[in-house]
């Protein structure tokens, strides 16, 4: 097992993801964070227009 520190990298704020949580926004400067086995990675996120004044949030990243 591996241990990370769940710092932002972008602000360095702590992070609190749930146990099943692959991707996490900082509620500090809102980056979108993937968690992976390899550590913490900065990501793209985009939001969607819903229904008026809503907006749902669409992760971007690669696969393997």
């Amino acid at each position: 097992m591996k241990l990370i520190a769940l710092r932002c990298p972008t602000c360095n704020n702590a992070l609190a993801p749930n146990d099943d949580d692959l991707v996490i926004a900082c509620e500090s400067c809102g980056a979108a964070i993937a968690i992976t086995d390899e550590g913490l990675h900065p990501i793209e996120l985009r939001f969607s227009a819903g229904t008026a004044a809503h907006y749902q949030p669409w992760w971007v990243f690669e696969g393997r």
